[in-house]
C-alpha cells in the first residue's frame, strides 16, 4: 500500500462550506442519512469525515461504501483498510464487490458503470436516497479539459453536475468548488492515512494526462474552472427547454421504445431538435452518454429530408434502430447489441440490457428465459407492432409475458412474481444539470 503525506497546512473553513454546500443540495431527510463513496484516496476519505461531522450535527449518520472491483491484487487489501479507518471514527462500512463485467475496451469506463450500479442497488435497497460522491475541483477541470480535447460542445465544457439522478438514487458532488489542497490539509490535520491510485499516474489514461498537464499550466486550469461554472449554468437552461420539448414530442414506452412525432419535433430550434434526438437515442440505449453531435446531425438532416412520404426509412445509430414513416419516427433498441438471453429460476432482481430490472420469484422447479423477441421472432408474432429487441419471458418456444402487457389467468405458473421495469441510465427528461452557483 503507497501512503502519500504533504506539507500543506490545514484551512479550517473547509467543514462550514461543505455545510452550506449540502444544505444548498437538499432537502434530506430527517434525520439525515447519507451514503458516501469511499475508494480510500485522500478526495474520499476527507468527504467521509466532514460528512460524518455533518450529518452528525443533525441528528443523522452516514454510511461508507467502498467498491472493491478486484482489478488489483492489493484492491482488497486497501478496503478492508478503509474500513478499519472508518470503524475507528464510529463510520457504518461496507464492501461492495460488483460481478465480473465482460471484457472491455474501455476499462476505465466499464468499471465506473460497475461502480455506479453497485452504489445504486446498495442504496434503494437500503432506503438511501443520497450518495455523496468526492469529485473535486481538480476533478471537474480535468473532466471539462477531456470534453474539450474531443470537440468542444456546450454539455462538455459543462463538466460534471453537483446533483445526478441515477437509478432512482440522488448522486451529489458537494466538493466541486474545493480544491484537493484542501482535502490533503484536512487529513494532515486528522492524522489519517491514504491510498494513491496508481491509475491517476498512469500516462496510458487520458485523465492522467489531462492532471499532468493542468499542473503544469495554473493559468489554463483557472480558465477551465471559469469556463465550467459559465456552462454549468447555461445547460441548467438548456435541459429545461429539451424536459420541455421532449413532452410535447416524445411518447416513451414503457417497454423501451420511444416515438417521435416528425411535425413537433421539425417546429423545434434546430440546436434543441438535434439534443433532443441525442438524448432519445442515449435513454433507448441505455447509454450514458449522447452520441457524437456529428453523428446525430447527420441522422437529423437524413430525417427531415425524408418528408413524410409513406415509405419507410431505417438506419441505426448509438445502438438503435431509427424508423420514419407515416410522419412518426420510432427509436427503438437495434436487435443486434440486446444483451444475451438469461435463465431466471427462484428469486431475485438483475440488471438486463442496461436498460431494464427485473424482479422475480418463481416456484421451485420452475425456469423461464429472459430473452428479446428477435431471438425467436421465427416462432413467435406478437399481436401488434412491438420492436424486435422487446424483453419477453419464454418457456420453451412459448412467449409468456411482454412488458406491462395484460396476462390473462393461468398463462403465469401459480405463486409466481414478475415485474419488468423500463430503467435505462439516463432518463428522457431528468433533473436539470445542477452546479454550484456559488464560489467559496
Amino acid at each position: 500500500m503507497q501512503v502519500a503525506h504533504t506539507g500543506q497546512p490545514p484551512l479550517i473553513e473547509i467543514p462550514s462550506v461543505l455545510a452550506r454546500t449540502l444544505d444548498a443540495l437538499g432537502p434530506f431527510n430527517s434525520p439525515p442519512h447519507l451514503a458516501v463513496a469511499v475508494s480510500g484516496g485522500v478526495d474520499s476519505l476527507a468527504l467521509a469525515l466532514l460528512a460524518h461531522q455533518w450529518a452528525s450535527a443533525r441528528g443523522g449518520a452516514i454510511t461508507a461504501l467502498t467498491v472493491d472491483h478486484g482489478l488489483r491484487p492489493a484492491s482488497r487489501a486497501e478496503a478492508e483498510q478503509v474500513a478499519r479507518q472508518m470503524h475507528a471514527r464510529g463510520i457504518t462500512h461496507h464492501i461492495l464487490t460488483p460481478p465480473m463485467a465482460q471484457p472491455s475496451n474501455n476499462l476505465q469506463e466499464a468499471a465506473r458503470l460497475r461502480r455506479y450500479d453497485a452504489l445504486a442497488t446498495w442504496c434503494r435497497n437500503h432506503r438511501i436516497w443520497h450518495c455523496l460522491l468526492a469529485h473535486h475541483a481538480g476533478d471537474q477541470r480535468e473532466t471539462v479539459a477531456h470534453h474539450l480535447a474531443r470537440g468542444k460542445t456546450a454539455d462538455g465544457a459543462a463538466g460534471m453536475a453537483a446533483a445526478r439522478n441515477y437509478r432512482g438514487i440522488r448522486f451529489l458532488r458537494p466538493l466541486l468548488t474545493t480544491e484537493k489542497e484542501q482535502l490533503i490539509a484536512l487529513l494532515r490535520e486528522q492524522e489519517m492515512e491514504w491510498v494513491e491510485d496508481p491509475s491517476n499516474t498512469q500516462p496510458r489514461f487520458a485523465r492522467a494526462r489531462n492532471r499532468a498537464a493542468l499542473a503544469k499550466d495554473p493559468a489554463h486550469a483557472a480558465e477551465l474552472s471559469t469556463l465550467a461554472q459559465q456552462e454549468g449554468n447555461a445547460r441548467a437552461t438548456r435541459d429545461n427547454a429539451l424536459a420541455e420539448a421532449a413532452i410535447h414530442c416524445v411518447t416513451l414506452h414503457p417497454a423501451g421504445y420511444a416515438a417521435l412525432n416528425r411535425t413537433a419535433w421539425m417546429a423545434l430550434p434546430p440546436t434543441v431538435g438535434s439534443q433532443l434526438l441525442a438524448d432519445i437515442l442515449t435513454t433507448v440505449s441505455g447509454a450514458t452518454h449522447r452520441p457524437r453531435a456529428a453523428d446525430t446531425q447527420r441522422l437529423c438532416i437524413l430525417l427531415q429530408a425524408s418528408g413524410e412520404a409513406p415509405t419507410l426509412l431505417r438506419r441505426t445509430l448509438h445502438g438503435c434502430e431509427i424508423r420514419q414513416q407515416h410522419g412518426m419516427i420510432r427509436i427503438a433498441r437495434e436487435p443486434a447489441r440486446v444483451a444475451a438471453p438469461v435463465t431466471l429460476c427462484g428469486q431475485g432482481s438483475l440488471r438486463w440490457d442496461q436498460r431494464f430490472t427485473i424482479h422475480y420469484a418463481l416456484p421451485d422447479r420452475v425456469e423461464m428465459v429472459l430473452a428479446a423477441l428477435a431471438t425467436r421472432a421465427k416462432k413467435y408474432h406478437p399481436p401488434g407492432n412491438w420492436p424486435r429487441a422487446t424483453p419477453a419471458l419464454w418457456q420453451g418456444d412459448r412467449c409468456l409475458m411482454l412488458p406491462h402487457q395484460h396476462l390473462p389467468k393461468g398463462i403465469l405458473p401459480a405463486t409466481s412474481a414478475i415485474t419488468i421495469g423500463f430503467t435505462p441510465a439516463k432518463p428522457l427528461a431528468a433533473a436539470p444539470f445542477w452546479w454550484l452557483n456559488h464560489k467559496e
